[in-house]
């Protein structure tokens, strides 16, 4: 899949320019598309956001990705080098 086809639900979060951090979400029950739930983080009643089910719906236990709110991201992102390879080609033999 190329970047141009990869489409992130939301916009860049406010004021830094990067997407929104991606979590994983386990559909509660078998779910139309555009429907909206409100998921814990961790398992924390007390950490909530609002998820919208995905294009084509989920079934119960189903696992997909959502945007977590900014405020709710709990440390530094890990910045991962794209674009080239980390160690030479020969790097092995050193």
């Amino acid at each position: 899949m190329s970047s141009s086809e990869y489409k992130i639900a939301g916009d860049a979060e406010a004021g830094t320019g990067q997407p929104p951090m991606m979590v994983h979400v386990v559909a509660p029950a078998s779910l139309p598309e555009g429907y909206t739930f409100e998921a814990q983080v961790g398992g924390d009643p007390e950490r909530t956001f609002t998820v919208e089910v995905p294009e084509g719906g989920v079934k119960e236990g189903d696992t997909f990705l959502a945007p977590l709110p900014a405020d709710m991201a709990d440390g530094p992102r890990i910045k991962a080098p794209t674009g080239q390879w980390k160690d030479g080609l020969f790097n092995c033999f050193g």
